[in-house]
């Protein structure tokens, strides 16, 4: 049986190898996905706040010299009224509002939430600059740190996009080998030799396995160099993570082939899935911003539990024990696809 596991994964790598195309995109991937198009999704022009004082109060000096000591504020504008204030956010001229009250109370803060990220991030550095990070727990104004990862949200995508490239080449390797085997009648030839469909999954397992940790491992090189991003967490917790995402995402790919049949209708269902799941995988928009019904789907979204578990480890410093229950539900989503893979492979 190792044997036959070690002749399988030899052939999944001849196939690649024999594919100039697929070699080029594998190599790619990382560097478009985690090099270049965190750039465009950053925000790095920064903050605009605008300040609201009516009664022309000496605290207004003291709010707008902290404020201009802040890296992340760009612009500070004064308003007389904060109905002013409003119609430039309305605008899209200023992030946030700071109106201080006449009585000397705390001032209110406003954020624009057009944009949920830019919003976590515009309420995170406004109050930082205002009160300083060892008072943000206890202000009125909600901030998740998750997304504030520092100037823009560069941290915050760039996570995402490692996801995202682990979850195309760890769905589209096996999706795209079964197909390849179906259509040239090699699975038959497969079946002949006395390989049972378990162990053919094992072998599509093993060889999307390592070249996943492999695209996981550049990714997290490229966003170190061009992004300066380092892990938080503990480094073995995110290969472990990667590892049960792709007995997950590779068997959903195996699924889609099964089901296609073809490549081309393979492609359309692969279009089809993998769209909603990346929608509704909190990849990019929190999952608050959802409805209910809506974010019940992700204890089904194996994206989902990565992106989350991704976050965790790489920008809050989770370790081993933090993501045990991500790995537990990827490793349950896998076991009932390859159960469907498993029967389906039967069928052919």
């Amino acid at each position: 049986m190792i044997r036959k596991l070690h002749w399988l994964i030899r052939k999944e790598f001849l196939q690649i190898v024999r594919t100039p195309v697929l070699v080029a995109m594998l190599a790619l991937c990382p560097v478009a996905l985690t090099g270049i198009v965190p750039l465009g999704l950053s925000d790095d022009a920064g903050i605009r706040v605008g300040v609201v004082d009516p009664s022309h109060s000496p605290r207004q000096a003291d709010i707008v010299e902290r404020l201009e000591a802040s890296e992340h504020i760009a612009a500070i504008e004064i308003f007389q009224t904060v109905q002013a204030a409003e119609n430039r956010m309305d605008a899209n001229q200023i992030e946030a509002i700071v109106i201080l009250q006449p009585d000397g109370g705390e001032p209110v803060l406003a954020i624009d939430g057009a944009h949920t990220v830019q919003a976590f991030d515009a309420a995170y550095f406004t109050v930082q600059s205002l009160y300083g990070s060892d008072e943000l727990e206890g202000m009125v104004a909600s901030v998740h740190r998750l997304y504030a990862g520092g100037k823009g949200s560069t941290r915050y995508y760039l996570v995402t996009m490692i996801v995202f490239l682990l979850a195309i080449v760890g769905c589209c390797l096996p999706m795209l080998s079964v197909v390849w085997e179906m259509e040239s009648r090699r699975l038959g030839h497969l079946r002949s030799t006395g390989t049972g469909a378990g162990l053919y999954l094992s072998g599509k397992m093993l060889f999307c396995l390592l070249t996943v940790l492999v695209e996981l491992v550049a990714g997290l090189l490229i966003a170190r160099l061009m992004h300066g991003l380092t892990c938080a967490g503990q480094p073995p917790a995110l290969f472990l993570l990667a590892a049960c995402f792709v007995v997950s995402i590779g068997n959903l790919g195996i699924l889609l082939a099964l089901a296609g049949k073809t490549q081309i209708r393979c492609i359309y269902l692969f279009v089809f899935v993998f769209i909603i799941l990346v929608l509704l995988s909190t990849m990019f928009a929190p999952l608050d911003n959802m409805s209910p019904a809506w974010a019940a789907t992700r204890f089904v979204n194996p994206l989902f539990w990565m992106v989350d578990g991704s976050w965790k480890v790489l920008l809050k410093g989770a370790g081993t024990a933090d993501i045990l229950p991500h790995c537990g539900v990827l490793l349950a989503i896998g076991l009932v696809l390859t159960v469907f893979n498993v029967r389906g492979l039967r069928r052919q």
